[in-house]
């Protein structure tokens, strides 16, 4: 019953996100598509030489609507309820306070996780058209510059996808987490300020202090060439990486609890 409640107040959002999957999938399904022919080591054409820049482009021109929506997403939920003052009815019933985060984060993560995965499936299935690879969308491969043999393009769709999620579940995580701080659904805007905060002292940071970089919110999945920026190589320790994100964006959960445990309700 209680996530029938958080599904009324996230479905519009939510339908909203469907509806843009559904028009990327017209486009994808339905549209011409054609790429510049990069070349190859013997000098013929080869359209493998410019799929790591689509992927690559594909994957940052995710991150703005990803993160609008895990912004939005992360202000549903008890910190919404505490400020319409219904949260006070709402945790003096018969469950701990944990049963209402945790269900408040999960379904609202799972909403964002299918999203995106959506998305990537789609964009995955484009580059296989550009590849012109038979048999399914698993099939085509990629080729990186400084890499021996092609990396099949499900592993790069995949990081791209885990790396978009790992980076949206971090905003959204940011976002519960200040609605739970600020008893009210306006913790969106101190979620924003703590992202935008973080942005400015990375810049600061690497302006004055250039041999120190702080982490970026998006993991990088490509290594890229220093002079034309293009991408050679899969990311070293991607695994470890996601792992140490996974680690942080399970963070704020577990804050949001301990607060919402010794809050005065």
């Amino acid at each position: 019953m209680y996530l029938w409640k958080y599904w009324r107040e996230s479905r519009i959002v939510f339908g909203m996100s469907m509806l843009g999957i559904a028009v990327l999938a017209w486009l994808v399904l339905k549209g011409t598509w054609h790429i510049s022919l990069g070349q190859s080591d013997s000098g013929m054409p080869d359209p493998r030489r410019d799929i790591p820049k689509i992927l690559m482009a594909s994957l940052y021109l995710q991150v703005p609507v990803s993160a609008f929506l895990a912004w939005v997403m992360g202000s549903f939920g008890v910190g919404r309820n505490l400020g319409e003052d219904s949260g006070s009815y709402l945790l003096t019933r018969p469950r701990r306070r944990y049963w209402f985060l945790w269900r408040d984060w999960g379904f609202g993560f799972l909403q964002l996780v299918f999203v995106i995965v959506l998305a990537n499936l789609l964009i995955g299935y484009l580059v296989h058209r550009l590849l012109g690879a038979g048999g399914g969308p698993l099939n085509g491969s990629v080729m990186l510059r400084d890499v021996v043999s092609p990396v099949p393009l499900a592993v790069v769709t995949g990081l791209n996808c885990l790396a978009m999620i790992a980076f949206a579940g971090l905003i959204f995580g940011i976002t519960y987490f200040s609605t739970i701080c600020m008893k009210h659904a306006r913790g969106v805007m101190l979620g924003a300020g703590i992202v935008l905060g973080y942005l400015i002292l990375s810049a600061v940071v690497r302006h004055y202090w250039p041999a120190i970089e702080l982490p970026n919110l998006l993991m990088r999945v490509f290594q890229t060439s220093p002079v034309s920026n293009e991408p050679v190589n899969l990311s070293e320790h991607a695994g470890l990486t996601l792992a140490v994100r996974a680690v942080v964006m399970m963070l704020f959960p577990v804050g949001a609890q301990m607060i919402l445990e010794r809050s005065e309700i």
